[in-house]
């Protein structure tokens, strides 16, 4: 396991995008590949957002993110 020191707010910052960056990356690459769909990509990078959202929502105490139900 890497320890990678955060000191600051900035550092936390540019560690979590960089991350971003390279989960979405690998679904652009996977996308390339032909292992998933262009749907599946999106479906994929939605889910992860609303987890994000979630689990910053829970963080500040706040009721979780609604999610619309499908038709």
């Amino acid at each position: 396991m890497i320890h990678i020191p955060i000191k600051t707010k900035d550092d936390a910052m540019k560690l979590f995008n960089l991350f971003k960056k390279k989960e979405l990356e690998g679904l652009d690459k996977a996308l390339a590949m032909g292992m998933i769909t262009e749907e599946e990509k999106l479906r994929i990078a939605a889910a992860r957002a609303t987890e994000t959202l979630d689990k910053f929502l829970e963080k500040k105490g706040r009721p979780k993110h609604q999610t619309a139900r499908k038709l």
